[in-house]
C-alpha cells in the first residue's frame, strides 16, 4: 500500500478545489476495526477474534491482528482501520472540515479441517461512519485510490468496498460506489478523484473495506476447503475535505491573472 499512498497523496495536490478550507460540525462518528479467525466445533465457533471501536469522533487508529492454530485448521483475519480529523481536537459537536480516511483488510486459512469440521472462516473488517452537518453551502473533494483482490483455491473468497456520501433525510446520493472480487473475478486498482457542492443539511459519509474466507456449509454453497485467501485484500488510502464557495470576486481577479499571464507569454 505505500505506493498507493504516495500516487493518491500527488492526486490531492493536482486535484485540491478552489476555495479556502471551510468548516460544518460533526455530529456523529462511528469507527472500527474487527478480525477474526475461527471454526465451528459442534455447535460453536471456536477460534481467535476481537473488535475495537470508537464513537468520540477524536482521531482513530485501529489493527486488529487475529492469528488461530488449531490441531488441523490455522489462520488469520487482519484489519485496520483510520479516521484522521484535520480539525485539531475534534469531538463530536466541534467543528468539522474533513478527514483523512485509510483502511486496509486480509484474510487467510493456512490449514483447513473442512471434514472434521463443517465451517471454517478467516475475516478483516474495517467500517467507517461520519455525519457532519453544514449551515451554508460548501464544496467539497474525495480523493485517494483504492484496490481489491482474490484469487480462487476451492474455498469462498470474497474482499468487498463500499464508498458513500448520503445526504440525509432526501437519501440522496452524492457518492455510491461499491466493488467486489469474489474467487479471483472482478479485482481492481483504482484511483479516483470526486467532489461538487453540498447545501445546508447533515451528510453521511461512509467507507467500509472487508475480506473474507470461508469454507464448508458457507451462506454461499458448500467449499470443500478453506485454505487459502492471501494476498486477499481491501485498501483504501484517501481524504475527504469541504471547502468555502469562492465569491464571484474572487473568481473574477482568478481569471483577470490567467488573462495578465497569457498577455506576458506573447
Amino acid at each position: 500500500m505505500r505506493s498507493l499512498s504516495l500516487a493518491a497523496s500527488g492526486l490531492a495536490f493536482a486535484f485540491a478545489p478552489l476555495g479556502a478550507l471551510a468548516s460544518g460540525t460533526l455530529v456523529f462518528s462511528d469507527q472500527k476495526a474487527e478480525a477474526g479467525v475461527r471454526h465451528q466445533l459442534g455447535p460453536s465457533l471456536v477460534g481467535n477474534a476481537g473488535l475495537t471501536q470508537s464513537f468520540a469522533g477524536t482521531d482513530f487508529v485501529a489493527t486488529q491482528n487475529r492469528v488461530y492454530n488449531a490441531s488441523v485448521f490455522s489462520g488469520r483475519g487482519y484489519a485496520h482501520h483510520g479516521a484522521t480529523f484535520l480539525t485539531p481536537g475534534s469531538v463530536i459537536g466541534a467543528p468539522f472540515s474533513g478527514a483523512i480516511l485509510d483502511a486496509c483488510t486480509s484474510a487467510e486459512i493456512y490449514t483447513s479441517g473442512i471434514g472434521p469440521y463443517v465451517y471454517e472462516e478467516a475475516y478483516g473488517m474495517a467500517n467507517g461512519v461520519i455525519e457532519f452537518t453544514l449551515s451554508a453551502p460548501m464544496n467539497w473533494s474525495w480523493i485517494g485510490g483504492w484496490q481489491g483482490n482474490t484469487h480462487n483455491t476451492g474455498s469462498y473468497n470474497e474482499v468487498l468496498a463500499v464508498h458513500e456520501l448520503i445526504e440525509v433525510g432526501s437519501g440522496f446520493n452524492h457518492v455510491n460506489q461499491t466493488r467486489s472480487s469474489v474467487n479471483g473475478a472482478g479485482n481492481w486498482v483504482e484511483f479516483f478523484s470526486r467532489g461538487g457542492s453540498l447545501g445546508p443539511g447533515t451528510y453521511r459519509l461512509t467507507w467500509s473495506h472487508e475480506s473474507y474466507v470461508l469454507g464448508g456449509h458457507t451462506p454461499y454453497g458448500f467449499f470443500p476447503t478453506g485454505y487459502g485467501g492471501a494476498p486477499l485484500v481491501s485498501c483504501i488510502n484517501s481524504e475527504f475535505r469541504i471547502w468555502n464557495i469562492p465569491a464571484p470576486g474572487s473568481l473574477a481577479l482568478l481569471g483577470m491573472g490567467g488573462l495578465f499571464a497569457t498577455r506576458r507569454r506573447r
